[in-house]
């Protein structure tokens, strides 16, 4: 190994290294140390705190209030053993009593949970294929784009008004100012559309943090009759949804899209029109949203649109495209391999972080540095992976073609500059025609039956969290009972010590007196012998 190579391994490691009160905890997803800080003497935080590891008395005694343990509901978290029951009622991962009604498990999940696919797709890596296969799938990809895709696909220069002044603001950082981007262009393909007016109802399919929506809701702050439902399987901090003062016009759904039936909603009206968004719907993400707007029978989504990403994170079993695929010969070993080429239209040059920040370090370019293994050059991988991500993103249009959807596109809908992923799908369909309202009578009365089974269904869900928060206050107000009968023993305690020192004081002050006694009496006694002394030496003398 060179010196260089010695030093470069050197500067990883002191960088791997976590802050002095930055917890312990490596966090291999995110390739760096938990960023939480830590208690005194403690080495890692509450989160990420080992259960093995506890606290230990003086007598070298393990302490039980301090001891951590795992979740027996969920074991990717630890709590105090002393807390442990409390925490069963509270926690998030425990079992469900009763699931609301538009919540059905993997009712958009396609055949990835169906018992009759059987078919399992191995792990495989496109290094290890075979030239044959290889350049098989690349010509397949790039005849069948260059006959449906090539140049069918146009731009939107679209923004809206009410983000110009919030793009103008220097604190935003780079990613802030992409984020605020793709929003203003998303917003203004919507006003564009006229569907932010009066009844609308927007559903946001993988709301995270609520930045669409937030802006959304307060284009219709001054609309009739609209609102915007967001819909995440997470609980994320921060959420800026909750910055909306008007609640009416924000619904936020905690719900995985592959169990959401959207039909069954019990805050969409009947006389709105259904927009569902997204921005940035990951893989997988998308196609179980498409299978959810396309399975509805009443409530019918008139307008989608999703910014599409992350291709790679795509899976047969609830792809939507199946059927374009196969009529083009696509196989699902071969939809595995598209995938994996698809991550070539955004990944560079294809190293990783820690390879690349070394030949940082080395004062090397990444070009000098990149694979000669590669059967491709590195702009020839990027065009393919283009490909590959509109391959699948055009299965996907023809979808939503079979299901009713009469204009469908895609779109760059954001200069490339700004992110790689700036592919739009939007699609519309046209509204009924009206019948007879006589005619939809029974259909009124089924839906007016629903709502009061929802109604109701709702109170008796509501009477379960109330007896639940119920039985945290009795938890809660039994501790605190302890903790005042603790408190009163201290201070009672407290009392006992501070009459004994009382008493203490007393006797010290007896013995300093004493003390003093003694010591005027024993001065007095050496005086007078001292006297005696110098009288016997006086009277020696007067005698000779």
């Amino acid at each position: 190994m060179s010196e260089k190579e010695r030093k470069s391994k050197n500067l990883q490691a002191l960088d791997c290294l976590p802050l002095s009160r930055q917890c312990a905890h490596w966090v291999t997803r995110k390739k760096r140390f938990c960023k939480m800080t830590v208690g005194k003497n403690k080495e890692y935080c509450g989160e990420h705190e080992p259960a093995a590891e506890a606290s230990h008395g003086c007598d070298g005694q393990v302490e039980n209030n301090e001891e951590r343990i795992f979740c027996p509901l969920d074991n990717k978290h630890t709590i105090y053993k002393k807390n442990l029951r409390k925490h069963l009622i509270i926690c998030n991962a425990r079992p469900k009593r009763e699931m609301p009604p538009y919540i059905v498990k993997n009712f958009n999940a396609g055949e990835a949970y169906d018992d009759n696919h059987c078919e399992i797709l191995p792990e495989l890596r496109l290094a290890n294929l075979s030239d044959e296969d290889f350049f098989g799938v690349v010509e397949k990809v790039r005849g069948i784009y260059t006959k449906c895709i090539d140049n069918n696909i146009s731009f939107l220069a679209l923004n809206h008004e009410s983000l110009e002044q919030e793009l103008t603001k220097q604190e935003y950082g780079k990613e802030s100012r992409k984020h605020l981007s793709q929003t203003s262009a998303l917003l203004g393909i919507l006003s564009a559309e006229q569907l932010i007016s009066d009844s609308a109802c927007f559903v946001e399919f993988g709301a995270g943090k609520g930045q669409l929506a937030y802006y959304l809701a307060t284009l219709l702050e001054k609309k009739e009759n609209s609102q915007v439902i967001l819909v995440d399987r997470m609980s994320l901090r921060h959420k800026k949804d909750n910055k909306i003062k008007d609640r009416s016009l924000i619904t936020r759904i905690r719900c995985d899209i592959a169990d959401l039936d959207i039909e069954k909603l019990p805050f969409i009206r009947p006389d709105q029109h259904v927009v569902a968004v997204s921005k940035h719907l990951c893989g997988a993400a998308t196609d179980l949203t498409l299978r959810c707007v396309t399975q509805t029978k009443l409530k019918h989504v008139n307008f989608v649109l999703i910014a599409l990403c992350c291709h790679h994170r795509c899976d047969w079993g609830s792809f939507v495209g199946k059927e374009f695929f196969q009529e083009h010969h696509l196989t699902p070993r071969d939809f595995l391999i598209i995938t994996k080429m698809a991550s070539w239209a955004i990944c560079g040059t294809g190293m990783s972080r820690e390879r690349r920040l070394a030949l940082q370090k080395q004062d090397i370019p990444p070009q000098q540095a990149s694979d000669t293994k590669q059967r491709l050059c590195l702009a020839e991988r990027e065009t393919v992976g283009f490909m590959c991500k509109r391959l699948l993103d055009y299965a996907r249009l023809k979808f939503l073609q079979l299901h009713g959807y009469d204009e469908v596109s895609l779109k760059y809908y954001i200069p490339k500059n700004v992110t790689l992923e700036n592919i739009v799908l939007l699609a519309k369909r046209e509204k009924p025609k009206m019948s007879n309202p006589f005619d939809n009578q029974e259909q009124l009365i089924t839906n007016t039956y629903d709502v009061l089974k929802r109604t109701s269904d709702s109170i008796q869900r509501s009477n379960i969290i109330a007896y639940e928060s119920e039985q945290i206050g009795t938890e809660v107000l039994s501790e605190l009972g302890e903790q005042r009968e603790s408190l009163l023993r201290s201070t009672r305690r407290l009392e006992h010590a501070d009459s004994d020192l009382s008493q203490s004081r007393k006797i010290i002050r007896k013995l300093n007196r004493e003390v003093l006694y003694n010591k005027v009496i024993l001065s007095s006694i050496i005086f007078f012998e001292i006297v005696i002394l110098i009288g016997l030496i006086v009277i020696k003398f007067i005698k000779f």
